[in-house]
C-alpha cells in the first residue's frame, strides 16, 4: 500500500514539474529579447520569480530543465534565446 501510495506521489512530482517548465516558457514567452535576440538575465529573474513565485534558484533549475529539453539556449553572463 504505502509503495502504491509512494510510486503515485512520484508520478504527480514529474507531471508537476513538467507543468513548472510549461509556465515558465509562457511566462518567458511574455518577455521582450533585446536588440540580439536574448533576455536579460536580471529581466527574467524580475518577471518570472515574481509571477510564479519561485526563488531564483528555482528559477535556474527551471532553465536547466527547460535547456535540456531543447526549448531555451543559455547563452552565459548575458541570457537566453527562446527556440
Amino acid at each position: 500500500m504505502k509503495i502504491k501510495l509512494l510510486k503515485k506521489m512520484e508520478n504527480e512530482l514529474v507531471l508537476n514539474q513538467e507543468d513548472n517548465v510549461h509556465r515558465f516558457l509562457i511566462r518567458v514567452r511574455e518577455l521582450k529579447p533585446n536588440c540580439r535576440g536574448l533576455i536579460t538575465f536580471p529581466n527574467l529573474f524580475r518577471f518570472v520569480c515574481g509571477s510564479l513565485w519561485v526563488t531564483k534558484q528555482g528559477c535556474w533549475k527551471l532553465m536547466f530543465e527547460a535547456r535540456d529539453k531543447g526549448l531555451i539556449e543559455i547563452v552565459p553572463f548575458h541570457g537566453i534565446k527562446v527556440k
